[in-house]
């Protein structure tokens, strides 16, 4: 999982509109690289935070933990604490908006106006740019990946690559949880399907 924020001036929203950021799905990966660079060199400041599959599996309520909206809310809060914006826009992972907003509140550490809006990314230039930032991330770290496991696709649910890349390391035994995050619905899935299958075999 990666999370980025950018913090920028008032007067520079607008020009990230203008050099074309927006949702960095309806983006390309070249369109993407291009604008990351674009929008470092108008932002004051910006974070991207990379998080491990370890630690995301351990904040699961499987694990005895919150789940992994609180992780998020936990990342959100440390990088609103660097950045220490007056506002700060967030693309709400959570229906719940007041309880998000709480525990948010609770952890940052100053004074500081919280916008939380679920797909924020569509609405606000800065949020846009943060999911650029975190998207461009995200990519590096899946060629990194690959560099070490194979191509196993985007490593999104959706892809019949990463499917059938995650059968194949669950039949022979080689999930790591270095690399994937065990309590994954995608694979749960994959793992419950095989035991299905072996139950049908005896």
């Amino acid at each position: 999982m990666v999370v980025a924020g950018v913090a920028i001036e008032d007067d520079r929203v607008e020009e990230l509109w203008r050099i074309g950021v927006k949702d960095s799905k309806k983006l390309t990966p070249d369109e993407r690289e291009r604008l990351a660079e674009e929008v470092k060199e108008l932002a004051d400041k910006w974070v991207v935070r990379v998080l491990e599959a370890e630690r995301v599996d351990s904040a699961t309520r499987r694990r005895g933990r919150e789940g992994i909206n609180i992780l998020e809310a936990e990342v959100f809060s440390e990088i609103i604490g660097e950045l220490r914006p007056d506002e700060a826009y967030i693309d709400l992972p959570s229906r719940n908006v007041e309880e998000f907003e709480r525990f948010l509140r609770d952890r940052v550490g100053h004074d500081c106006r919280l916008v939380l809006e679920y797909r924020a990314d569509e609405r606000y230039a800065v949020v846009a740019a943060a999911s650029i930032l975190a998207k461009v991330e995200r990519d590096r770290c899946v060629e990194r990946l690959r560099m070490k496991l194979g191509d196993f696709g985007s490593g999104y649910p959706s892809d019949p690559k990463t499917l059938r890349f995650l059968r194949e390391l669950a039949e022979h035994g080689r999930l790591d949880n270095r690399f994937i995050r065990l309590s994954w619905r995608t694979l749960e899935k994959i793992l419950q399907r095989r035991l299905d299958e072996y139950g049908e075999e005896d």
